[in-house]
């Protein structure tokens, strides 16, 4: 035991001392020169503010310095401009460091309206409110109508009247459009007159009549389709006045006498019509050969009716079209070209179908097509429900005794020259007809050299 303690004796002296040299502050001389350790940041440093670092030496001094700035370190980003739905911002910087940016938002820009108008949902097509779309985004306030559907009538219309040699058709109709269904056959008539004309655009008119014949005091004899023993009883010779009754509305023909020698009597009728007085019928829809009823047509601040355009010129065109329509817009320098002919036999008027055509539109339209006939909307004269044919353009041509006569579309010369003559011609003429009434004098003769 006594010989481990004196081992452990110098150990404990050891330590003892090295307590008590611990607990006093080392004295340096003079010429001691220090030597530090390794730097080591005590505070490090950022883009904008400095740092610190420190180091030691053996004999506990310590030294001190300041780390420079970082300063940022920038990367650039391009701008964008604001939209209407959309936030824009200048180009900018960002610090990949601290995250510092020079961005600046700019606000969204307001929307550009345009106005649309309305348009009425149909049986088969939907509609919209009258809405508002921005030019420059998808932004609108359009609000889409349904489509009514059809309204079907619950009693036939007859669509076409039978005659003694055809069967006519009848359907059920829907009351807001020219759809038909359930089409059914009409049987033939037992009688009537029947006439197969031929109009001077080369078209067949069909008319359907009955005829009431008199005899030569005027008594009435029968009425009945004419063959030979009207009645079942043979006529006596002599002569008879024939008078035609049942004609298609705007027709009329003239009476006349015919002689009838007991084999057979031959006659014929002079046809002609007019302009029919009043307004056309509801859910009335005109056909090549139908005398038309008088209308009134506003263009361009201007009243123009039927039966007046019909006494002043020999033919009448309704070109109906619209903005959209391509054809239309490309049949236009045509149909001037070919006007500028015949302007003084010939009267044209344009009527829009589209609704959203306003007077300003239609007034950009002529001008830029270098139109000089008159060019309006229908939305308030309403005619195209009369030759609604499903397409446009659409071209309605008639005569000057009231009769639409055709429906050719891009054929203005072919019609215009069958029912009219150009203006240099009526120009030739009245200086011809001066010249034989002795108002003016012929032109000198050329002497021959």
């Amino acid at each position: 035991m006594n010989k481990k303690l004196l081992l452990l004796l110098p150990i404990l002296a050891f330590f003892l001392f090295l307590s008590v040299s611990c607990g006093k502050k080392t004295e340096i001389s003079s010429d001691h020169v220090h030597s530090y350790g390794a730097w080591e940041e005590t505070v490090p440093p950022s883009c904008l503010q400095e740092g610190k670092k420190v180091r030691t030496c053996a004999c506990g001094e310590t030294e001190e310095e300041q780390i420079p700035a970082l300063g940022h370190e920038m990367t650039a980003h391009p701008g964008q401009a604001p939209t209407c739905t959309e936030k824009g911002w200048e180009a900018y910087e960002t610090c990949s460091r601290c995250g510092a940016s020079t961005y600046q938002e700019l606000p969204k820009l307001p929307h550009e309206l345009i106005e649309h108008a309305a348009k009425e949902p149909t049986c088969m097509q939907a509609g919209w409110t009258a809405y508002k779309t921005c030019k420059n985004c998808l932004y609108t306030t359009k609000k889409t109508l349904d489509a009514l559907g059809h309204d079907w009538e619950t009693e036939y219309t007859v669509d076409v009247e039978p005659t003694y040699e055809s069967v006519g058709r009848k359907s059920i109709h829907c009351s807001r459009c020219a759809f038909t269904k359930d089409a059914k056959e009409i049987e033939k008539v037992q009688s009537g007159y029947v006439f197969y004309l031929k109009n001077r655009t080369g078209v067949q008119l069909y008319l359907d009549c009955e005829a009431e014949i008199f005899d030569e005091t005027g008594a009435f004899v029968c009425e009945e389709r004419f063959i030979k023993g009207i009645c079942g009883a043979d006529l006596e010779p002599g002569n008879y006045n024939l008078k035609l009754k049942g004609l298609p509305k705007g027709y009329f023909a003239q009476e006349a006498g015919y002689p009838f020698d007991g084999n057979e009597m031959v006659f014929s009728f002079k046809l002609s019509s007019s302009v029919i007085e009043g307004e056309a019928p509801e859910r009335t829809r005109y056909k090549v050969g139908d005398v038309l009823y008088d209308f009134t047509a506003v263009l361009e601040g201007k009243t123009y009716r039927l039966s007046e355009l019909t006494k002043q010129y020999d033919l009448i065109l309704l070109n109906f079209w619209a903005s959209w329509c391509g054809p239309c817009m490309s049949e236009m320098p045509m149909l001037q070209e070919t006007y500028q002919k015949y302007q003084k036999s010939v009267f044209v008027m344009g009527l829009s179908i589209e609704p959203s055509d306003t007077a300003k539109k239609i007034g950009e339209i002529k001008r830029e097509k270098g139109l000089t006939f008159p060019l309006g909307s229908d939305r308030d004269n309403d005619l195209w429900q009369y030759f609604d044919t499903g397409a446009i353009p659409t071209c309605v041509y008639i005569d000057a005794n009231g009769m639409f006569v055709s429906g050719k579309g891009f054929a203005f010369e072919e019609i215009f020259s069958i029912y009219a003559k150009p203006d240099s011609a009526l120009e030739e003429s009245a200086k011809t007809a001066k010249i034989l009434q002795g108002e003016e004098s012929l032109p000198p003769k050329r002497e021959e050299i």
